[in-house]
């Protein structure tokens, strides 16, 4: 696009078939690496970002996990169906991306975006080239069968990795840059 993009994907997965969630579209599994304590740079990331980007069925699935988990930081939820919060913190998007990108390059304050997921809404700020970051964790598990990364960036297409880091527990995080 020729214009920096504040959008930062961060993805927890698998290898050897990268499912980000498993056949259900659950997470459940990823509560293997919360056992050891580790924050994998959790905290000092979401310290570091100023808002948050998700599809409406990863909003729907975190709100089913209990208290919001991201109070204070604005989450924008892209939806095509008529959702509805209390929290001043929330905005339901239902416009496209690239509309949603003019708006906050707009604003000022918002300079660094956690783009959540799910899946497809990964995909469409993938090929509309709005991803600048990717911190993808991999967890030492396989999963049979699940919702993958889409392709490309499972191919690491037009991705330059620029750093690594491997966990006690195995876990390795791989950061690239597009």
């Amino acid at each position: 696009m020729g214009q920096k993009s504040p959008f930062e994907m961060v993805s927890y997965c698998n290898e050897p078939r990268w499912f980000i969630a498993d056949k259900n579209g659950s997470v459940d599994w990823l509560s293997l690496a919360e056992q050891s304590g580790e924050d994998y740079g959790y905290a000092e990331f979401f310290a570091y970002i100023d808002a948050l980007v998700m599809g409406s069925k990863t909003y729907e699935q975190i709100l089913s996990f209990g208290e919001w988990p991201y109070a204070g930081k604005q989450t924008y939820v892209f939806t095509g169906r008529p959702l509805k919060t209390d929290r001043n913190d929330i905005a339901f998007i239902s416009t496209g991306i690239q509309d949603f990108f003019k708006k906050i390059k707009a604003d000022q304050t918002i300079d660094r975006i956690w783009l959540v997921g799910g899946a497809e809404l990964v995909k469409s700020f993938y090929e509309s080239g709005l991803i600048d970051e990717y911190i993808i964790t991999i967890i030492p598990m396989e999963l049979q069968a699940g919702i993958a990364l889409p392709r490309p960036i499972l191919e690491k297409e037009n991705l330059l990795e620029i750093d690594s880091k491997t966990y006690n527990n195995e876990v390795v995080q791989k950061f690239y840059r597009s």
